[in-house]
């Protein structure tokens, strides 16, 4: 919707807004001087692409091995949802819960819940059995701390105990256990559903907690035949994480492909050229990896702890590189097919291709490095955060705009164009004939800022 709004605001209102400032719009004098010199064919970023492109093997190579170096630690990233780790130590809820973790255990503030419902009512004997055994497996699992039912109200009762209080929609229950267990079964309703509270023994917004709700639904709870009659579900906050994060990045890489090849099919159409598409798609796929690896040796192991000032959990925010990709992938495309069109466009008047990237990289660097530079600032703002997800965003966007601007535009483009050669705007001709043409920008009438003055004959 943002991107929508800003479209139809250029196309419309900014328009207007610079035909009614007319000349203003270049005050003060002195400062349009300063910054608009006149434009050199052989500027500095004319010649430095002219040095890259005499050197291309060497600048293509080292590019893509800073690239890889910072994409390496990708292939060891955790995701979690740190919880209240996003918070700085300031903040008394941090405190608090800091607190009962160490007076208690993490895993009592928010434990594996195990629903059990049995539309006969969980005081039925085998279901009762059930609740028990799943009970005391869950309990023997080194992952918990331990595991409270309705079978662990009263150390002295053992299962028949609880067997012959249960029968009868609970009717035996005496007064003093009724409290207790109204907290493990819905005596108001249809005594129907039970839980199993189980506390884990390790941090509930970890990885290692995800992997327990699955070890408990794929492992622990088919081992139990009593409750085959029964409806067993496993909940909580662990569960909810877990099962948001496999929702999410179960069609991720599904996500990708398609808007992989949805990039490739528009740069294709817009450039004319199969080759141009591929290398954009490569080069910026490139950009948003090195983004997560400098995510993950800055937050998830830490290295930027003292300097930016959070606590490392060992994980990264499980909504982070979902996030990262979204926005990185944009913003790298959008300077990519900026700098591409107006290389495209000088060579289409005739300028053989190193030349056209040379003048398309001078002509454009200006804009292109002034841009990043103002995202920069802005995305480096967030990590003065005392929200951790924020840290991470603003700097893993920061950085990975810093890196497109300057080692994928103004090195790995110019190298790669020039190994391409005019390979690079090769097309099949029968795919040239079925895809729709685009004209980027179609060339400003000359004006003439004198009227022709009208033939007077002389005589």
């Amino acid at each position: 919707l943002v991107v929508v709004v800003a479209v139809v605001a250029g196309l419309t209102l900014l328009p207007a807004v610079i035909a009614s400032l007319g000349d203003r719009i270049d005050s003060p004098r002195w400062l349009t001087r300063l910054i608009d010199r006149p434009q050199r064919e052989a500027g500095m970023w004319h010649r430095w692409a002219t040095h890259v492109m005499d050197r291309p093997v060497r600048y293509a190579v080292v590019g893509l091995l800073i690239l890889g170096a910072l994409a390496w630690p990708t292939l060891g990233l955790e995701k979690g949802t740190i919880g209240v780790g996003q918070l700085s130590a300031e903040f008394q809820s941090r405190q608090g819960y800091e607190i009962l973790t160490e007076e208690f255990s993490a895993g009592m503030l928010a434990p594996v819940e195990v629903v059990v419902r049995h539309e006969g009512g969980v005081g039925d004997p085998d279901i009762v059995a059930g609740v028990d055994r799943l009970t005391r497996a869950i309990a023997a699992d080194p992952r918990f701390e331990s595991a409270m039912s309705m079978t662990t109200l009263a150390p002295e009762l053992d299962l028949d105990d609880y067997q012959q209080l249960y029968v009868d929609d609970f009717e035996a229950v005496p007064a003093e256990l009724s409290g207790p267990l109204a907290n493990f079964v819905n005596l108001d309703g249809d005594a129907d559903t039970t839980v199993i509270m189980g506390h884990l023994a390790i941090d509930p917004s970890s990885p290692e907690a995800w992997d327990t709700v699955a070890a408990v639904r794929s492992d622990i709870i088919p081992t139990v035949d009593e409750l085959d009659p029964a409806e067993v579900l496993v909940g909580g906050t662990s569960a909810i994480e877990a099962d948001a994060s496999r929702a999410l990045y179960g069609r991720f890489p599904i996500v990708v492909g398609i808007i992989l090849a949805a990039t490739f099919l528009m740069l294709m159409i817009l450039f004319r050229s199969i080759l141009i598409p591929l290398k954009a798609v490569i080069l910026n796929l490139l950009s948003v990896l090195a983004a997560y690896g400098l995510l993950v040796i800055v937050f998830q192991d830490g290295l930027g702890e003292g300097v930016l000032d959070f606590s490392s959990t060992g994980t990264v925010n499980w909504v982070t590189p979902v996030l990262l990709f979204a926005i990185l992938f944009g913003l790298s495309m959008d300077y990519e097919v900026f700098l591409m069109s107006r290389i495209r466009e000088l060579h289409d008047r005739g300028y053989p291709n190193e030349q056209a990237v040379a003048l398309g990289l001078e002509r454009t660097a200006k804009v292109i490095t002034g841009a990043a530079a103002i995202m920069v600032v802005v995305f480096g703002a967030f990590v003065l955060s005392s929200i951790l997800l924020m840290k991470e965003l603003g700097f893993a966007l920061a950085a990975a705009v810093l890196i497109d601007a300057t080692i994928v535009r103004v090195i790995l483009v110019p190298a790669t164009m020039r190994l391409l050669g005019e390979r690079a705007w090769w097309l099949p001709g029968w795919l040239d004939r079925i895809l729709p043409r685009v004209v980027l920008e179609r060339e400003a009438p000359e004006v003439n800022p004198e009227p022709e003055r009208p033939l007077v004959p002389v005589g």
